[in-house]
């Protein structure tokens, strides 16, 4: 299965892209690692680094537009039966909790089916960007 995203990741650069380290269940984690980087001898690191960012990770959970897919039924529909289509209008007479249940159910089967075959998405944006000391 796909690492599990963590709630804190860091990086030397506050204004990078794409933060590449590890993520981390705390911010001490972050800071050792980042230590044990700056520290190996084959590091790519040649300046000196005396602060790191750390910034708590916001996973990206993959959620399925149920209207879109609605809309495409109707589009197929359309497609294969003509005019005759135009009376099936298959999400307008539910009710938002039926509607909401539809969604959960939809997304639980294919956030589980992406776990299971190890293909969910380990990606996140960053949030609250702190700076911290690091002392090596």
């Amino acid at each position: 299965m796909s690492a599990e995203i963590k709630k804190y990741t860091w990086d030397f650069n506050p204004e990078a892209e794409v933060w590449y380290n590890n993520t981390f269940g705390s911010i001490e984690e972050c800071i050792e690692d980042a230590k044990a980087a700056v520290e190996d001898e084959n590091s790519e690191f040649e300046e000196k680094h005396d602060v790191i960012y750390i910034a708590e990770t916001k996973p990206f959970i993959p959620n399925a537009d149920i209207e879109s897919i609605f809309e495409q039924m109707v589009q197929d529909a359309y497609d294969q039966c003509g005019e005759s289509a135009e009376t099936w209008e298959p999400y307008g007479t539910f009710s938002s909790s039926e509607f909401k249940e539809l969604k959960d159910e939809i997304n639980e089967v294919i956030n589980g089916w992406l776990k299971e075959r190890d293909r969910y998405p380990c990606i996140y944006n960053i949030d609250n960007i702190e700076e911290y000391p690091l002392e090596v």
